[in-house]
């Protein structure tokens, strides 16, 4: 007896795993698989970039047994959005599709400028084409590789991202910002404010006292604070110098009594101490010379006396 069994002929299918993204500079690797792969042996497949060109054409992919199909390497790639397609053609021509896209990523850091210890630590930099990464890994570490900050800053719109890192102590930082497998890395150093006080002479009691020094990192200062006090460390005189574009600052005090005393700069976290002696100034007496007198009258002698401390009259002595 004659007859026909009837069949179907079934249309391939094919699927590709979304490829990663990776940074600009590296290769990536095409995946899928084929569930009815019927006869076919292998998967062609095109690379293209943004604007649709193909830029890698990677024919006759094996096809493994159990269906799935590996492409091991694109090639080293700029930083871009890129496209894969995936073809199959099974019997009587029929054809099926898969595409795929990823990023070429690049990340740049912008460290800080050399700033002082009280001055916040402002790092930011770029992604450019992030794809759908919305934040950066940052880590930052001192000069003993202890973590510092350690965590993910949102990327905005325009590819920027910024790490809230306040003030730090002095020393110099490592920061490494990664994303999409891209890594980019920089460095700052945080210094510490120095001040000093030039060495004082002993001072007059009767006249104030000149303190002057120098800011070395001065920062934001733009004064120096500067305090007086006495050997019990009650302050007994305070003011502020301005400070010089060269670092140096000066100031008077109101005169001091006779005493030992401590004189503190600062500024900007910054201080030195040093001690400062005031002293009562030596009594000095001038005698105006009368003019000639003869011997039946009373001269009458005058002078001065330069700090003449508690005293309060003049002894003289008249010899021939």
């Amino acid at each position: 007896m004659n007859g026909t069994t009837p069949f179907a002929i079934t249309a391939p299918a094919i699927t590709m795993t979304p490829p990663a993204n990776i940074a600009a500079g590296s290769s990536n690797q095409i995946t899928g698989t084929v569930p009815n792969k019927g006869a076919a042996t292998t998967v062609d497949l095109d690379l293209k970039n943004a604007t649709g060109n193909v830029i890698g054409n990677f024919p006759a992919v094996p096809i493994q047994a159990d269906g799935s199909y590996t492409l091991p390497a694109t090639g080293n790639l700029p930083a871009g959005v890129y496209t894969v397609d995936a073809t199959i053609t099974g019997v009587s021509g029929t054809i099926a599709h898969a595409t795929g896209s990823f990023v070429a990523s690049t990340v740049s850091v912008t460290p800080p400028p050399t700033h002082t210890t009280t001055e916040p630590s402002p790092i930011s930099g770029n992604v450019q084409f992030p794809g759908n990464a919305t934040s950066v890994h940052v880590t930052v570490t001192d000069a003993n590789n202890v973590k510092v900050f350690d965590g993910d800053v949102p990327i905005d719109a325009s590819g920027n991202y910024q790490v809230p890192l306040g003030a730090l102590p002095a020393g110099s930082y490592n920061i490494t910002s990664s994303v999409n497998g891209a890594t980019a890395t920089g460095t700052f150093n945080v210094v510490q404010t120095g001040v000093t006080i030039t060495p004082l002479p002993t001072e007059n009691s009767k006249q104030p006292s000149h303190i002057s020094g120098t800011v070395t990192n001065p920062g934001p200062a733009t004064t120096v604070d500067v305090k007086v006090t006495d050997s019990t460390g009650n302050v007994v005189w305070q003011g502020t110098a301005p400070l010089n574009p060269d670092g140096t600052y000066a100031v008077y005090t109101s005169t001091l009594p006779k005493g030992d005393y401590n004189v503190t700069a600062s500024a900007n976290g910054g201080s030195a101490t040093t001690p400062l002696k005031v002293i009562d100034p030596p009594t000095q007496i001038t005698v105006t010379a009368p003019p000639s007198v003869t011997s039946d009258k009373n001269p009458t002698l005058s002078g001065t006396v330069t700090y003449p401390g508690t005293a309060t009259t003049v002894d003289l002595k008249v010899t021939a």
